[in-house]
């Protein structure tokens, strides 16, 4: 009950997700620090990390963004924009949720999900 972990190693409970999952990107890492941080000086007053899952990655001159988890079960629909030119949001569905976003040079569309996903309530439909 006193080991704590942070970062790639750190597997955690979502609302979200039946099983243990684990975010691997550095702003996960540092936000589940400052959980830590605060759960190790107020052990009365314990916090959950229960973050919607986000990563970004530049990738030339792509800046990839992806909001959610998918997996390859998901639908999938080219909600915005194009693949091929390399501006794009993506959207992925299970049944009928959206559980995911994915972009390509096109922030300012992906943020439009992220309040949906934090949910995870829209239908797709």
């Amino acid at each position: 009950s006193h080991v704590y972990a942070i970062g790639d190693v750190a597997r955690f409970m979502n609302r979200r997700h039946p099983d243990p999952i684990r975010l691997e990107h550095w702003t996960s890492a540092t936000d589940q620090a400052l959980i830590v941080a605060h759960n190790i000086a107020h052990p009365d007053d314990l916090r959950s990390y229960d973050p919607t899952e986000y990563v970004w990655s530049d990738q030339y001159d792509v800046k990839i963004q992806s909001v959610g988890r998918f997996d390859a079960d998901c639908t999938m629909e080219i909600a915005h924009g194009s693949i091929d030119d390399r501006k794009f949001v993506a959207l992925f569905g299970e049944g009928d949720r959206l559980v995911a976003s994915v972009s390509g040079t096109a922030p300012a569309v992906l943020a439009e999900t992220v309040g949906v996903l934090a949910l995870n309530a829209l239908p797709i439909t």
